[in-house]
Order: C-alpha cells, then sequence, then structure tokens
C-alpha cells in the first residue's frame, strides 16, 4: 500500500497582501470554494511579536503562478462588494482644483491648499510605504499554543516560505505531530503518534490534490487501514486489513464523503463474499456469495431503521 512521494516543485506567485488573520482566511476559503489551491504565509507570529510587526503585513496569499489570472479575477469579484480601498477616499477627499491665481496675488487660501495638498500627499505616502513587503522570515519560529509558557508549536521558514511543522499536541512536552511543505508552501505530509508511544502510526501525504492516509490501528507498527481523500476532506475509498496480514479485507465506497457501498472478504481469503449497500448512511441492501463461486444468489433488503424486510 505504498504511495510516491508528492514533493514536487510548484511555482507560486502573491496574489494579495492581508491585512490581518480574519481577512486571510476569508480569502482562503473563497478561493477553495472556486477550487483554487492557495497557500497562506504568515509573516507577524515570530518568535519576538511586537518587536517588528507594527510596519510589517499580517502575511501574504500565494497561488499556483497557473492559476494567477483567475485567482485575481475570483478575488475582484470578491472585493466588489468590500469598503472602497484608501486611495478611493483620499481621491474624494481632495479638493477641486481651483483656478491658478495671479502672480502677485498669492492669497491665504493659497498656502491653506498647498499646505493641504502635502498633508494629504503625505498621508497616501505613509499607506504606500506600509504595504511594501517586508524582509521575509527565515529559521524556526516558535509558539506556546495553550499560553502555559512552554513551546508547543515550532515552524520552520526558508526564504518566507513554510517549510515544515512540529506540534506537541498534548502538551506533555514531545512532539506527536510533524506536517511537510513543498516549495510552494503548500501543505503535503503528515505524520502523528497517535497513542503517544514515541512512535508514528499515523501517515498522510498529498498528490495530485488527493490525501493518502495510512493507519495503523492496533499499532504494532505495521498499517492496517488506508483512506483515500479529496481535496475538501472527504472520504473517497477505505481499505481495511481485519486479520493484520498486510492485506484489505474490508472496503468501503464513498460519495462527497458519505460511505454508499461496503465489501467484506467473510472468510479473509481477499475475495469479496458480501456486499452491502447505503443511502444517506441507512443500509438498504446486502448480498451474499454463500459458496464464494463469485455469484451472489443471497439479497436482504432493509427499512428505514435497517431492519430486514421479510422475502415475498
Amino acid at each position: 500500500m505504498d504511495y510516491d512521494d508528492p514533493m514536487e516543485e510548484k511555482e507560486t506567485k502573491e496574489l494579495f497582501v492581508p491585512k490581518n488573520e480574519s481577512e486571510a482566511r476569508s480569502i482562503e476559503s473563497f478561493l477553495a470554494s472556486e477550487g483554487v489551491e492557495c497557500a497562506v504565509v504568515p509573516f507577524q507570529d515570530t518568535a519576538y511579536p511586537g518587536i517588528t510587526d507594527r510596519n510589517r503585513p499580517w502575511g501574504s496569499i500565494r497561488v499556483p503562478a497557473q492559476d494567477l489570472d483567475r485567482a485575481k479575477a475570483l478575488l475582484e469579484a470578491y472585493q466588489a462588494s468590500e469598503p472602497e480601498n484608501v486611495e478611493e477616499v483620499f481621491d474624494k477627499a481632495l479638493p477641486p482644483p481651483e483656478p491658478a491665481p495671479k502672480r502677485r496675488e498669492l492669497s491665504t487660501s493659497f498656502y491653506s491648499a498647498l499646505f493641504g495638498g502635502f498633508l494629504v500627499g503625505a498621508i497616501i505616502m505613509y499607506f504606500v510605504m506600509d504595504s511594501v513587503p517586508p524582509r521575509p522570515p527565515n529559521g524556526w519560529f516558535e509558539k506556546d499554543r495553550n499560553h502555559d509558557g512552554k513551546i508547543d508549536e515550532r515552524t520552520f521558514f526558508r526564504k518566507g516560505t513554510i517549510e515544515k511543522a512540529e506540534i506537541d499536541t498534548n502538551q506533555d512536552g514531545k512532539t506527536d505531530d510533524w506536517h511537510s511543505y513543498d516549495e510552494g508552501g503548500f501543505h503535503v505530509r503528515e505524520e502523528r503518534d497517535l497513542n503517544n508511544d514515541g512512535s508514528v502510526d499515523y501517515w498522510a501525504s498529498k498528490k495530485q490534490g488527493q490525501w493518502i492516509v495510512k493507519r495503523d490501528m492496533n499499532f504494532d507498527g505495521k498499517a492496517d487501514a488506508w483512506e483515500y481523500i479529496d481535496g475538501k476532506n472527504l472520504l473517497i475509498k477505505g481499505e481495511y486489513d481485519l486479520n493484520n496480514d498486510g492485506k484489505p479485507d474490508e472496503w468501503s465506497f464513498a460519495k462527497n464523503g458519505q460511505v454508499v457501498e461496503r465489501r467484506w472478504s467473510m472468510d479473509l481469503s481477499g475475495k469479496v463474499d458480501k456486499k452491502a449497500y447505503y443511502q444517506q448512511g441507512i443500509k438498504t441492501t446486502e448480498e451474499f456469495d454463500l459458496d464464494h463461486d463469485g455469484v451472489f444468489e443471497l439479497k436482504k433488503k432493509y427499512n428505514r431503521f435497517e431492519q430486514e424486510i421479510p422475502a415475498n
């Protein structure tokens, strides 16, 4: 049940510089709903917050280079209902142009208008300079997620792009969740220690927009469950080893994350001899191959309470 290493290079382009995490996550959610993959790269969450954060943006939203034009168009439509931008505000605030005064009649109003123009220009320049991206972060950055005074998350950046993360999910002082990202900052691999024994028993890898997950359900050091998850984190298919021989004996098939069919090898030979079908999570039909000849001669039907309906 091995799978290929998905650590593939992706060229990404910056789409937008969000003001804060709320705006970044809102745009990320919108792009995901439109089928555009993106990476949110935070700049503010450093090991020394507050020292360099005043004049730097919260972070950056990046998309695959080939999706940049489409993402820009979607973002413009998304922002159409948003409040007008700073430049528009200041443009509206500028006084209408006055007739050029005569050289010998420089009145007080002229100097007031001149001063006002300098003031508005200075304000606009402040916002322009404030929007210049800072130098990207590099190296390890640590975080105390539960504010108990102990570090429980470490994130590594290279040239401003997240590369890996290590998390202590149960705050016992030991890392039990590892994440890896490709060169574009997209999440592509995760490993977990589910029972906190120091050994990895959960492996997830992303390839072509699909996650392949392996689990060691009985913690014997061997994978006995394989699941395939789509880009929306919905189950596509599952395979399960019931007798720990390294081969699946149960299969699940899903649509929109909901199981619609299950199959079993009841004699653990690897050959399917039982099937069940489901609608909206409720079992409706079962089929059995009693003599293992490939023909399912026995069928049972069930009502909405999963009670067997007697055959006529």
